[in-house]
């Protein structure tokens, strides 16, 4: 693993490479010469450091604002592990910065330790009440089951869903590539307003629909109850 320079260190090369006129071979040897206790650079690392400035603007680590250390020692790993534990929420970035450590090692610290970042999953709200209707609909159907074998493909399972022209559109997540302004736009919160609603099932393995109608789900139950009956009629009859 090639060694990795501190910021201050690659700061010292710069400072001495312009002092020495851009010279590879004095930078390294006056280099040496002021910092006898440091690692001596290869002369050719003075210009690579020059030319990873012209071009990124950054040092070769990559963050002008943080030391980089090549060693870890077992309290840093401790504090590491102690902050996980206090906030598993806490970013990698927010841990390099207190610690004074790289993004990379801090990945590979908590990659030793088995831990791995995970995604939060987005599930659907519950009212105390709902738990108690849950268990007890699992226990008809398991009932129901024991009873028929088949119980689960004769109920109509529906869903309904409304769209409108007022929806909420995520511009981190929109983009257009181009090399001018393209002045794209997107029209919304629109003065006339609409929407509609969409009704769908699956019975017995097969889709139901999908039915559109206009106007508001109170007044539409009829027509829905009438779209469920003749849904499962020509299914079963099929």
């Amino acid at each position: 693993m090639p060694y990795i320079y501190s910021n201050s260190e690659y700061v010292d090369m710069l400072l001495i490479y312009g002092e020495v006129g851009k010279s590879n071979r004095l930078a390294a040897a006056l280099y040496q010469q002021r910092f006898p206790h440091r690692k001596s650079p290869a002369p050719k690392t003075f210009q690579n450091v020059e030319n990873c400035m012209r071009r990124t603007g950054r040092l070769p680590n990559g963050d002008l604002g943080t030391v980089r250390q090549n060693v870890v020692n077992e309290q840093q790993e401790v504090e590491i592990l102690a902050s996980i534990s206090i906030n598993p929420h806490v970013s990698t970035r927010i841990l390099a910065h207190e610690i004074g450590l790289s993004k990379t090692t801090i990945h590979r610290i908590l990659k030793k330790h088995k831990l791995y970042p995970y995604k939060v999953s987005l599930v659907q709200g519950l009212r105390p009440i709902d738990y108690e209707k849950r268990l007890t609909f699992i226990s008809k159907m398991c009932v129901l089951y024991e009873l028929d074998r088949f119980i689960f493909s004769k109920i109509l399972f529906t869903d309904e869903s409304k769209f409108c022209n007022n929806g909420i559109m995520n511009r981190r997540n929109s983009h257009f590539w181009s090399e001018q302004n393209p002045e794209w736009m997107h029209e919304t919160q629109h003065q006339v307003k609409w929407n509609i609603n969409v009704w769908c099932g699956i019975l017995n393995g097969q889709i139901i629909g999908p039915y559109f109608y206009d106007g508001n789900l109170t007044g539409k139950l009829g027509i829905i109850s009438k779209i469920q009956y003749t849904a499962y009629e020509s299914v079963v009859m099929s």
